[in-house]
């Protein structure tokens, strides 16, 4: 939790939006529809009132899980979130949002600035490195928030997104199933039972990975990243093997920004390979129902015979 406190400045008593919270008259050029996620009731009150009187509309949530089902279900030009909430903080919203943006090539990343009263030295770089887009200390004033709208509410002002780690580009990794059966003895049930494990385990174990990567958690992102790596050994699929690798290096070295984009490597590279070994499993699946019927059949006719 932490709180806002407005910047002195001059009023003269006009009745124009927010002069009642002693902000004084608000120029605005670039009406947004805004999310704001603030714990604190007098932050939101304040804030509120702030983008209001500068002509933007505003949805206010309090908790990060909260700010990211508003996010999916809403249409906002930007998120102004908290850092420090109950619960999943603001960190762990970030991850969580960022993680599903680079799931959906349909969904262009939305700006996410933070808002912490914890103006320290090294705060900014922080919060850049977790991923946040721009980062606002308290107190907030409306001249700092019209700055920061414009540079972020217009795409032709925004800084360049990073260009994505070449895997991302390459044309999907096959998967070799012979290769993969042999890394597990040719044992057929083995192979199945762990196919399907990891299928249900890996969208967990990357969303921790993505929020321990938003934390800048070292010995939890190696941990993570380490146990996809393993597991993805077990099937021999190579993008995913190095891209979970590449994670550990990042964090052993502290290179978050690097981390960010190889959590982003990693996910596609998983995403992309999802569908074929679901098709894998079901196949296999099927197969060995049809297996076992036809020598339940067998025994049946045996016996009758």
């Amino acid at each position: 939790m932490t709180f806002l406190r407005p910047k002195e400045t001059s009023n003269d008593g006009g009745s124009g939006p927010g002069s009642d919270l002693g902000l004084g008259p608000i120029e605005t050029h670039l009406p947004l529809k805004i999310l704001l996620a603030d714990d604190e009731a007098v932050n939101q009150q304040l804030v509120t009132r702030m983008l209001r009187g500068m002509g933007h509309e505003v949805s206010v949530v309090d908790k990060g899980r909260e700010v990211v089902e508003a996010w999916e279900s809403g249409d906002f030009d930007l998120i102004l979130m908290d850092v420090q909430m109950p619960g999943m903080d603001g960190l762990e919203a970030l991850a969580e949002i960022r993680g599903r943006e680079a799931s959906r090539k349909d969904l262009a990343p939305i700006p996410i600035l933070a808002l912490t009263a914890q103006a320290m030295m090294g705060d900014r770089e922080r919060c850049l490195d977790a991923g946040f887009d721009d980062y606002l200390s308290k107190s907030l004033c409306p001249d700092e928030l019209n700055r920061a709208f414009e540079k972020w509410s217009d795409p032709s002002r925004r800084p360049a997104t990073p260009a994505p780690a070449p895997a991302i580009e390459e044309a999907d990794e096959p998967f070799d199933r012979e290769k993969a059966l042999a890394n597990l003895g040719g044992d057929e049930d083995l192979f199945l039972e762990i196919l399907e494990l990891f299928l249900n385990d890996c969208p967990r174990l990357l969303a921790e990975l993505e929020v321990a990567v938003g934390r800048s958690d070292g010995p939890a992102t190696k941990r993570l990243a380490h146990t996809i790596r393993g597991v993805a050994g077990h099937f021999s699929l190579t993008r995913a093997i190095e891209s979970a690798a590449a994670l550990e290096g990042f964090a052993t070295t502290g290179d978050w920004p690097k981390a960010r984009q190889g959590i982003l490597t990693l996910r596609l590279n998983l995403d992309r390979l999802f569908p074929t070994l679901e098709a894998v499993l079901s196949t296999s699946l099927s197969n060995s129902e049809r297996t076992r019927e036809d020598a339940r059949n067998g025994t049946v006719d045996a016996i009758n015979r």
